[in-house]
């Protein structure tokens, strides 16, 4: 999961700037946009993960 930090920014702009003239304006769009809504919801779960170790060892 740790990868997608770097690689889903770097997919998606890899894929507007190869594709973006087969997929246009919007096609380039909605691929950024969902490589970058990818990354933020896999951010959110790693940092979940890292706060419940950091909660459960303060607890213990």
């Amino acid at each position: 999961m740790y990868p997608l930090i770097v690689f889903l920014p770097l997919l998606g702009s890899s894929i507007a700037d190869f594709f973006g003239r087969f997929l246009g304006s919007e096609g380039t769009a909605i691929i950024t946009t969902t490589c970058i809504s990818f990354l933020r919801y896999s951010l959110f779960f790693i940092f979940m993960k890292s706060h419940r170790q950091l909660v459960l060892a303060i607890s213990e």
